[in-house]
């Protein structure tokens, strides 16, 4: 009980450093430290209590190689050699081919059939005495006493037992690995993927690109009997693992009896991981495989002696290179230990273990020789490591009883380490954990699995034989073996089903952990629909989205045929409305994220709703598109008039008509038809008209406006260059004739003949213009004859044509209201974004040291109207698209709708094309349908922007200046803030590096200046209530009252401090509002000097930004921030792009206009706008270079007039403006 009580401990022990550590910052280092003193504790307490390993009974025979098997291995050693030298050269013709493989294969065979051709030499006996030397000195003969058997199992366990419980644990493994092998999702994932496709491909003997897959194999045999290749690929993995739990089971018994060899083997039968890659077609099982027959057959070898299984050992090894060529390293390297250990199989005769390494190594190198045919994959680089050990622990984690058992197995190994087959095992684990850090990718759990899965089951196989067989020696009197090894399969059974009946995702969801799962379910929905409707002409044509059939799991789930045929990539919503397609049923399904399609949709059939489905777990949309539908809506509108009053209206097409047909219409009429014409291919296009060559007729033919046919001006044919999709038609026909003439339009596509324009090429009513005009080019510079051209309702869409490397979009964006506009971009190539004839933001242009980002946004300030945009692309592959963003005026960030774009060129005004209805407003204190400021939504999107730069200059003129830079009389050192008193007359000026307050006349003349010791650096000045100056010192970070009287100042008590405000206002009642501008706030200060109001702080986006002034109005309180330009309505919480950007030390100022509105400097672009109440720029003073750093100004209005004092900080100046008063 003792011995049995203290492997139980050691488990305990193991088992506790198993459990992960929790909370702290270092819980992984706690964890590995912690962890592993416990683990090898409970190892070496576990290795001192264990038996001896378990000794198979050894054949009492000896066995000699006979003549044939010596030639027929010789032969099979030079046919192999031959056949895998063969692989080396370049390939050849099938004749090579056949030669090469049919030499190898049969080798190989004779190999095998060689080294098993031996016989029985000897049987022998254990002795039965041994000679010894008596107290005399003579040799005398004494009986030998056995020594102690290894321990072992009280009573030998029946073979009809123990084959019947194999039986049932093959039975076991093979129903979780094959029930409902059909019913699994039709998604792939990871490699399955590529694998399945390789096997639809015609024609194709190999897959993985590894003609020496024995899992392709098997694969492209089952695909050639079931004909669908997914489920080849599973049932390929399902038989590959299922052959392994014999051989397993084998090897186990190699190393352990019964008990522990077939309660590891059901353990394994029901482990998660083997369960789910032999379900989802994991090809690396097939390493696992040989890996587990090379170790049963080296083991055996290691028993009986046999040449045979030391060979079989070599070809299995041999055959792992070729199964994973990336380990060949690894492996050659283990194989070479194996050969020496071969060297210690336990034959007295010298000759015979000499010749086991060269049986071996022969049989490993004729096997592998062909694998250096194959490239050498790159190995990552080995400080992965550490990632493949998490990995590891995340695989074993749904084992952690088998990790346990595995860990005291391995134990017992080192303590047994002279034993040969400890040696054996132990040198494997070394040779894994080479796999493990040299040929794997980071954290690639199943090629890590697939390596120690058969070496961790064989260790834990030890240790259970090792609990088993002293409880049986502990209990024999009491347990049956039959009944312990029950008890202990019913034991391993419960846990390990029950955890195989949890990790059900590993069973059933692995294609539901995609990234893509809407692709999927269309998928899937088009799989079941196809497979239900009847393939005839009059089945529905389905358009996806083009990234659907670029997948690889979609492509195995649908009919190879169909695709392109039935199931066609929707690379244009147009397509589902002209040519042959119209003519069709046709189903369309999106993703329900995809805005711009479902937009387009409601264009084009504003009647069709979309259905989401499936319908207890919506995935995607489905728009149903009758072709009756489609045609209702082909054809012309036209309404027929006679002097006003309406005659008929009709939808017309083909454009030939027969005025004597029904309705029967006599002249005089007149004739108008509205609609769209669809142009299916780019190119020139020649119309021309029959019919109305009379004087008392015309015709008169628009599209989007353009003259294209007028009989009144003789213009009876014109060739047009035209973009693919649609253009608006208008047209008109009057008549005086009773019997007018037939009139015919006819048009002539590109290649074609003229003919009457087709019913199918024309809609009624018009489809609305918007999106952009898109040129493609195979020129990278935009150069040379464009591939095509066409009207895109949908911008940035993948191309799809590898053919083509660029692409131009050009055409007006609606600004809807005034304001700043942020446009964004997004793709994965180069792309420039040009606005009114400026380039807005470049991706190509980065800064030094930054990285292209496939995110550029920048920000624009446009007033109401058609602007000018452009869009240059060039995709860093067909399939990448190119998602375009805005963020309107007081609207909210969103993607650019299609509506807000139209594909004009030329000139447009409102006047001829009315501006979209401009989107909601966030909130309405942002603005109007006229103009809104902007509500920042992140700190990312604060950039510096363009600010409004085309405004008209207000008519000033300069009446004085004074001051240079210096400290004398009439100098000024930085000087910065202005009032102009109305109560003094003066101008007060703030001379920051001269610690001083200058004040100067209406006239131009000083009248004062104003110092004390308080003061460090004086950032600006404001008038409080009855006219009181007030200074705002940035250096002492205090708030003065001057008292121009005495030239006193005194501190006002504040409760609140500030770091290096810059500026600052006083409104009416005697309330502060000050920029903090190191603080990264603005805060408003009641008259007793109490903190009111905070707005900000240093990690807002108006504290990023530097506020460095204030301004209080009537309706709002104001902000400016320098390091971004914008100006803020802190009490809208709105903010536009209002001027450039500057340093905060020399940030702009604010001037109060008796209107409610403000002036504002620029001191970066030299000038002074002008802003409404609701801080909307209108008007501009940039006298021509003046103005070098203008910040501080005031303003007095006075005598209809306007007086604008300005302190410009580089050229250390004061000067005053005269200009007209507010209008």
């Amino acid at each position: 009980m003792r011995k049995i009580s203290l492997q139980f401990i050691a488990l305990w022990l193991i088992y506790l450093a198993f459990r992960p550590a929790s909370g702290g910052q270092n819980a992984a280092v706690v964890a590995l430290r912690d962890g592993g003193t416990l683990a090898l504790v409970g190892m070496t307490l576990f290795a001192f209590m264990a038996l001896d390993l378990w000794r198979p009974e050894r054949a009492p025979l000896l066995y000699k190689w006979t003549t044939l098997g010596r030639i027929l291995f010789l032969a099979g050693a030079l046919a192999a050699l031959s056949g895998g030298a063969l692989f080396l050269l370049p390939a050849g013709g099938s004749m090579l081919s056949a030669l090469r493989i049919t030499l190898w294969l049969a080798g190989m065979i004779m190999l095998a059939v060689g080294a098993f051709r031996e016989r029985a030499a000897h049987r022998y006996h254990a002795p039965s005495y041994r000679w010894t030397v008596d107290e005399e000195g003579a040799q005398v003969r004494i009986p030998v006493k056995d020594a102690p058997a290894t321990p072992s199992l009280p009573l030998n366990l029946p073979r009809g037992y123990v084959l019947g419980l194999t039986l049932l644990v093959m039975f076991l493994g093979a129903f979780v690995r094959l029930w409902q092998l059909t019913s699994l999702p039709a998604n792939c994932f990871q490699a399955e993927c590529a694998l399945g496709l390789r096997l639809l491909e015609p024609g194709a003997r190999v897959i993985a690109d590894n003609p020496f897959s024995l899992y392709g194999w098997i694969a492209r045999r089952l695909y050639e009997f079931t004909g669908n290749g997914l489920l080849s690929l599973r049932l390929a993995g399902a038989l590959v693992s299922l052959a392994t739990l014999p051989l397993f089971f084998a090897a186990a018994r190699r190393v352990s009896g019964p008990g522990g060899a077939l309660t590891a083997t059901l353990l394994l039968a029901l482990d998660p991981w083997h369960v789910a890659a032999a379900r989802s077609g994991e090809s690396r099982l097939v390493f696992t495989l040989l890996f587990t027959l090379a170790l049963w057959s080296i083991l055996q070898a290691v028993n009986d002696r046999r040449r045979g299984w030391l060979v079989l050992g070599g070809l299995a090894t041999g055959a792992l290179c070729l199964a994973v060529p990336a380990w060949r390293l690894p492996v050659w390297g283990w194989a070479t230990i194996m050969a020496l250990l071969s060297l210690r199989n336990g034959d007295k005769e010298p000759g015979r273990r000499a010749l086991n390494p060269f049986l071996y190594g022969t049989a490993v190198i004729a096997a592998s020789l062909p694998v250096l045919s194959l490239p050498d994959p790159a190995a990552p680089p080995i400080g992965e490591l550490a990632q493949n050990l998490a990995a590891l622990g995340t695989a074993f984690s749904q084992s952690a009883g088998v990790g346990i058992l595995a860990l005291a197995g391995v134990g017992v190994l080192l303590r047994r380490l002279r034993s040969r087959r400890a040696a054996i095992l132990l040198t494997s684990l070394a040779f894994a954990g080479g796999v493990l850090a040299l040929r794997l990718a980071s954290a690639d759990v199943g090629g890590i699995l697939s390596i120690l899965t058969p070496l961790v089951f064989l260790c834990a196989a030890i240790a259970l034989d090792q609990v088993m067989r002293t409880v049986g020696n502990a209990w024999q009197s009491v347990i049956r073996p039959q009944t312990l090894l029950a008890a202990a399969l019913i034991l391993a059974l419960a846990p390990a089903g029950w955890r195989l009946f949890k990790a059900e995702d590993l069973l059933y969801g692995q294609s539901a952990q995609q990234e893509q799962p809407t692709y999927i379910a269309m998928a899937d929905y088009l799989a079941q629909t196809m497979t239900a409707a009847d393939a005839t002409d009059s089945a529905p044509i389905f358009f996806v989205p083009p990234e659907l059939l670029d997948m690889p799991a979609a492509q195995l789930m649908l009919d190879p045929a169909a695709i392109g045929v039935r199931i066609r990539p929707l690379d244009d919503v147009m397509a589902l409305l002209s040519g042959e397609n119209s003519l069709h049923d046709q189903q369309l399904l999106i993703a329900p994220d995809d805005e711009p399609t479902r937009e387009s949709m409601a264009w084009i059939l504003p009647e069709i709703t979309a259905r989401a489905l499936p319908e207890d777990e919506p995935q995607f949309l489905l728009f149903d598109l009758p072709a009756a539908d489609i045609a209702a809506r082909q054809g012309v509108a036209g309404a027929y008039t006679r002097n006003g009053a309406l005659l008929t209206d009709q939808r017309d097409g083909p454009l030939a008509f027969d005025w004597t047909a029904p309705p029967n219409l006599r002249g005089p009429f007149e004739a108008t038809w509205h609609g769209s014409l669809l142009i299916p291919a780019a190119g020139a296009y020649s119309f021309g008209v029959d019919g109305a060559a009379s004087p008392d007729t015309i015709l008169t033919l628009l599209l989007d406006d353009r003259l294209i046919l007028d009989t009144s001006l003789e213009l009876y044919a014109q060739r047009a260059e035209l973009p693919q999709g649609a253009h608006r038609l208008t047209m008109t026909y009057q008549t005086a004739a009773a019997n007018p003439p037939p009139l015919t339009v006819t048009w002539t596509p590109p290649g074609g003949t003229p003919e009457p324009i087709p019913r199918t090429a024309l809609l009624s009513p018009a489809l609305p213009d918007v999106g952009l005009l898109a040129t493609y080019f195979t020129d990278a510079n935009f150069n040379g004859t464009p591939l095509t051209t066409r009207k895109e309702m949908i911008v940035g869409a993948p191309t799809r044509d590898p053919v083509v490397v660029a692409v131009a979009w050009q055409g007006k964006l609606a600004a809807t209201r005034a304001g700043e506009y942020l446009l964004a971009a997004v793709a994965d190539g180069d792309y420039q974004l040009i606005v009114d004839g400026r380039s807005l933001f470049d991706n190509r242009i980065a800064q030094p040291g930054e990285e292209l980002s496939a995110y550029t946004a920048a920000r624009i300030y446009l007033e109401s109207g058609w602007h000018e945009i452009a869009v240059r692309y060039m995709p860093s592959s067909p399939d990448v698209a190119l998602t375009l963003l805005w963020q309107p005026p007081g609207s909210e960030p969103r993607l650019l709708s299609s509506r807000y774009l139209l594909p004009y060129t030329a000139p447009l005004e409102t006047i001829d094309q009315p501006l979209p209805e401009p989107p909601p407003l966030v909130g309405a204190e942002l603005g109007d349908d006229r103009f809104a400021l902007t509500r920042l939504f992140t700190g990312e999107e604060v950039q510096a922007g363009r600010p409004a730069d085309d405004l008209p200059n207000l008519p000033l003129i300069r009446l004085w200046q004074t001051g240079a830079c210096g400290s004398g009389e009439n100098a000024f050192a930085r000087p910065h803030g202005v009032v102009i008193s109305p109560a003094h007359q003066r101008i007060y000026v703030a001379d920051t590096d001269n610690r001083r307050v200058v004040a100067y006349t209406l006239s131009g003349s000083m009248d004062a200046v104003y110092a004390d010791e308080q003061l460090e650096e004086i950032s600006d000045l404001a008038l409080g209530p009855a006219g009181a100056l007030l200074v705002l010192d940035a250096g002492s970070q205090q708030v003065y009252r001057l008292d121009p009287a005495t030239g006193a100042f005194t501190q006002m008590a504040l409760s609140t401090g500030f770091y290096r405000p810059r500026g600052f206002d006083a409104d009416e009642t005697g309330a502060l509002l000050v920029a903090d501008t190191g603080g990264g706030r603005v805060v408003r200060l009641d008259e007793t000097g109490a903190l009111s109001n905070a707005f900000g702080d240093p990690a807002s986006v108006l504290g990023i930004g530097q506020p460095t002034d204030t301004l209080a109005t009537a309706s709002a309180l104001w902000a400016v921030t320098s390091e971004d330009g914008r100006l803020w309505n802190l009490t809208a919480n709105g903010s536009i792009g209002a001027v450039q950007r500057a340093l905060s030390m020399d940030g702009p100022h604010f001037a109060a206009l008796a209107d409610g509105g403000f002036l504002l400097s620029d001191p970066a672009a030299g000038r002074i706008v002008r802003f409404t109440t609701q801080g909307r720029p209108i008007a501009q003073i940039d006298p021509q270079g003046a103005f070098l750093t203008p910040t501080g100004i005031a303003v007095l209005e006075q005598g209809g007039d306007l007086l604008l004092a300005v302190a410009d900080t580089q050229a250390c100046t004061l000067s005053l403006w005269r200009g007209p008063g507010l209008q």
